[in-house]
């Protein structure tokens, strides 16, 4: 049997099958201390957003993170905090601390 391998399909994976356990693990670590459970859905599509799809180092917005989010304000939405809390954004709007990683 021959198994064809489709590029970032691990990630198409994490994002249709995983997010609802690691944002349920982000809220458990933080204690729950962020009363929004949009924060942590936001911050479980860390590393889930784009893609290289032709190995060129270009990369674009996944297919799985529009078709979860048609409406470009709700994917800039989730960008900007997972982008905050990397400590990439202002410091001021940071909910959690820094991990020192």
């Amino acid at each position: 049997m021959v198994f064809k391998i489709v590029n970032n399909w691990s990630h198409q994976q994490m994002a249709t099958h995983y997010r609802e356990t690691i944002a349920n693990i982000l809220q458990n670590f933080d204690n729950n201390q962020n009363s929004s459970r949009q924060f942590y859905n936001d911050l479980a599509w860390g590393g889930l957003t784009d893609y290289d799809s032709d190995n060129d180092g270009i990369y674009e917005e996944a297919p799985w993170f529009k078709n979860a989010f048609p409406d470009q304000s709700d994917r800039n939405r989730v960008k900007k905090t997972i982008k905050t809390e990397q400590g990439l954004g202002k410091k001021k709007n940071q909910k959690g601390g820094d991990g020192g990683c």
